[in-house]
């Protein structure tokens, strides 16, 4: 296949052509879309939901992510945030929608894949739509769609049950003042129930195992107290009927009066999906079998696993080296279970596994490390040095400052002024920010004088890679510096950023565009 030609979609009776179809567009699908763009193979996504990212879109609203901003991140672009380890839903959606108007992907939304059909050489992708099937006809597939929410248990929800029975919320003043009882004792029940006790509202925890880590936290443990709210261990005997939930913990059989019913207990393998994946040829039935093992007892759902079900855990976690690098059937696999799913890193994994399969797509040799089997091979592989920023990719972006707490993704306003003076600094001329709000922002950070520079030239109107040029920045360490100045700012709510106008070119060259020559004076001497 030739990676360096931008193909273009020609339907014919109602078929989709395209080298490449991308099934399921959230973060990992989005990598895979995006490493498809840089590589100048033309691709198209389809997403069941009706918008990319439709799982995070459900999260409670102000939801803060387990995982630093950096995992979330496409290609090392930078994720810009208030606080990289506190990163909340809004900011990852704000991210991705600039990644895909970055690369310009084609996603198709309200498309549920619900058949593979490999040929000789194509693969044909039927999706289902409100207005009918849509067939989709590509020479690889990457499939990442791999989980739904896992169902509630029969026998919960008695015939005659009456409690409004919930799977998310979008925003917690849908629940207030109301009698709720939290069923599950993962991250979900754990963020719902404090977001509600914040409020003063009492809430009853039910979880089916022992207190992790964060409800010993004292934080917690304070709001539990103050809130009158109630945890129990080590429920069993379930049973949502008429107006109350009823269960067995610590000995006792308790019953208790409820108005709000949600139940927090995680997702599952989609069975319809390894279904597809069967019937096409792409996973047999004794690897199937494998993966739904493994998933429902691996050690990485404890919160802290021993080292000896660690090494177990390797030993028995399937092999899909071979599903990943060279597909079946022309169907590559990324995400989902590729990897160990341990605490912390999922996403980033995922997201790389989508990258390496474009990659294997396109003919470009793999990092030495990748190898089977391949769940140890992403386990020990420095993700630190495969998601260095490549300064070619970052420098089209448009640097755009951002109000220092309010986070309303509008232009800074230095007190009304212009924006810049002058300050005389031998034989250099500096333009800063006129009674700029930064002081506060920016005490003790790395360099205030390189900082506000850099806020100051934030207007939107030049790209880093603009700036660069007219700072001078010629070599490979004087981009680096410049890159790691305005890095900074990203991750410490000083900066957001456009994506160029045009988007990302196929196969990723920088656009070349005038720079404006009233931005020099400020960059003179820098880095």
């Amino acid at each position: 296949m030739d990676s360096t030609v931008s193909h273009t979609t020609i339907p014919r009776d109602g078929v989709v052509r395209k080298p490449l179809v991308v099934i399921g567009c959230g973060p990992t699908g989005i990598a895979a879309l995006f490493q498809a763009r840089r590589n100048g193979l033309d691709a198209v996504g389809i997403e069941a939901g009706n918008a990319p990212l439709a799982a995070i879109q459900g999260y409670l609203d102000g939801l803060v992510f387990s995982s630093p901003s950096v995992h979330y991140e496409i290609a090392a672009i930078p994720l810009d945030c208030r606080d990289s380890t506190n990163l909340t839903r809004e900011e990852v959606l704000h991210y991705y929608a600039r990644i895909i108007r970055y690369g310009q992907l084609d996603i198709r939304c309200g498309h549920r894949c619900i058949r593979l059909e490999p040929g000789p050489d194509t693969v044909r992708v039927v999706a289902a739509t409100a207005g009918g099937e849509k067939v989709f006809e590509a020479e690889k597939v990457i499939f990442t769609a791999w989980y739904r929410k896992r169902p509630v248990p029969p026998g919960y929800l008695a015939a005659g049950c009456t409690i409004p029975v919930y799977r998310a919320i979008k925003n917690p003043l849908e629940l207030v003042n109301r009698r709720v009882v939290i069923f599950g004792g993962g991250i979900s029940g754990f963020e719902l129930a404090c977001v509600l006790m914040m409020q003063g509202q009492a809430v009853t925890l039910l979880m089916r195992r022992s207190r992790r880590e964060e409800h010993e936290s004292e934080p917690f443990r304070r709001l539990v107290g103050l809130t009158r709210s109630v945890v129990y261990e080590h429920v069993t005997g379930f049973r949502a009927e008429g107006d109350a939930v009823s269960f067995e913990a610590g000995g006792n059989l308790c019953r208790i009066g409820c108005d709000a019913l949600f139940f927090a207990i995680g997702s599952e393998l989609s069975p319809p999906a390894l279904a597809m994946l069967q019937r096409a040829g792409v996973l047999s039935d004794a690897l199937v079998r494998q993966l739904e093992r493994y998933e429902k007892h691996h050690p990485y759902g404890k919160k802290y696993p021993s080292l000896e079900e660690k090494a177990a855990a390797l030993r028995e976690k399937p092999d899909l080296y071979e599903h990943l690098v060279a597909g079946k059937h022309g169907v590559h696999l990324a995400g989902g279970p590729l990897h160990l799913g341990e605490a912390g890193a999922g996403v980033a994994v995922s997201i790389r596994t989508a990258m390496l399969a474009v990659d294997a797509i396109c003919g470009k040799p793999l990092p030495e490390a990748i190898r089977p089997p391949l769940a140890t091979a992403l386990k020990h592989w420095n993700l630190s040095a495969t998601a260095r920023r490549n300064f070619d990719l970052i420098a089209p972006l448009r640097p755009l400052a951002v109000g220092a707490w309010t986070r309303n993704w509008l232009p800074l306003d230095f007190s009304g002024s212009p924006g810049y003076a002058e300050d005389h600094q031998g034989d250099h001329t500096v333009a800063r920010p006129v009674s700029a709000p930064d002081a506060f922002l920016l005490r003790g950070m790395w360099n205030e004088e390189n900082a506000c520079n850099c806020i100051a030239l934030s207007d939107g109107t030049l790209s880093l890679g603009e700036l660069a040029e007219q700072a001078g920045c010629t070599t490979e360490a004087d981009k680096e510096t410049l890159l790691r100045s305005f890095e900074a700012l990203w991750q410490h709510n000083a900066l957001t950023w456009l994506p160029p106008a045009d988007g990302l070119p196929p196969g990723g060259n920088v656009p070349d565009r005038a720079a404006q020559p009233q931005y020099a004076a400020a960059l003179t001497g820098f880095p």
